[in-house]
């Protein structure tokens, strides 16, 4: 997974641009900047509702039928029943865990010196819960982002074509958060936990029963709303950044950059001589429609 994040993204062809290219998504549209961080903040409280409910809520049971363990389905013979059952084993056998009850008794066990554990407990404490929840912490300041800063949504960035557009930059959140999300694993956990307690189910012609409980399914939903909140925010937070780069491509294909902004250039210096060449063909062209609509 993390060697992953190392892989590079295909580039974009460049395309000439055209207008619509910068229509902002149909959720901004629909219910603006205010509207996506109320969604965003609900789906968040929702999420930790689920979230801290899954953690207490039993996830697996462990049960013991005794039938089958008996002779001629099962290795013990008739003789061994009233032991058995004065001893209560099934009773003693019988558990339902949580991932708050796993957690304790695999950081007890760390404690007691088994790397095995200690390396269960980071698993589950920072990719499973503790990478998932700052995922969502940080869906949520970038819809609140997107809030505060606002947005030219209305005419659209076509109408006024600001050349201090041009500064926007992508949200530093939304970097993060497509980086956690990566790395985040309760999808992982409730998929795995479901295939351990189907593959235990072999084990049932000889009485050892391993099922799933109701917490499994509240941390699915919070799974699904995790996923949910990813999707909406993901789609509005870079629209301003977007927006603007939109905005200096179109600028560009309408004026030219003259023969200095041609030469040759290297490293961050390319990066500011176009973004300054950009801003002054703006500039140049800006000048001239004014002369003519004075003329």
């Amino acid at each position: 997974t993390v060697s992953a994040l190392g892989f590079p993204l295909p580039e974009v062809k460049d395309e000439k641009v055209r207008e619509g290219d910068s229509t902002p998504p149909m959720l901004l549209r629909c219910l603006g900047e205010g509207g996506v961080a109320v969604v965003a903040t609900l789906l968040s409280a929702a999420f930790a509702f689920l979230l801290l409910k899954g953690c207490q809520e039993p996830v697996m049971q462990f049960r013991i039928n005794e039938r089958p363990l008996y002779q001629p389905v099962g290795p013990l013979p008739l003789s061994a029943k009233p032991a058995v059952e004065m001893l209560d084993i099934p009773e003693m056998l019988n558990a339902d865990v949580s991932l708050q009850q796993c957690m304790e008794a695999m950081i007890g066990w760390a404690r007691d010196g088994e790397a095995t554990s200690a390396l269960a407990s980071v698993m589950w404490g920072v990719f499973v819960l503790g990478l998932t929840a700052a995922d969502v912490l940080m869906l949520l300041l970038s819809a609140w982002r997107l809030c505060i800063c606002g947005i030219d949504r209305a005419p659209g960035i076509w109408a006024h074509r600001d050349p201090a557009l041009l500064n926007a930059t992508p949200c530093t959140f939304m970097i993060v958060s497509r980086l956690l999300k990566k790395l985040a694993m309760l999808d992982v956990a409730v998929v795995g936990i479901y295939l351990v307690t189907y593959c235990m189910a072999i084990y049932a012609s000889i009485g050892v029963l391993v099922t799933t409980r109701e917490g499994i399914v509240v941390l699915f939903g919070a799974e699904v709303v995790h996923n949910l909140l990813y999707w909406i925010v993901s789609s509005v937070a870079d629209y301003p950044a977007e927006a603007a780069s939109y905005l200096a491509a179109a600028i560009e294909e309408e004026n030219p950059t003259n023969e200095d902004c041609a030469k040759g250039c290297g490293g961050l210096n390319c990066f500011f001589d176009a973004k300054l060449c950009t801003v002054g063909g703006w500039a140049v062209a800006t000048k001239a429609s004014a002369s003519r609509e004075l003329a």
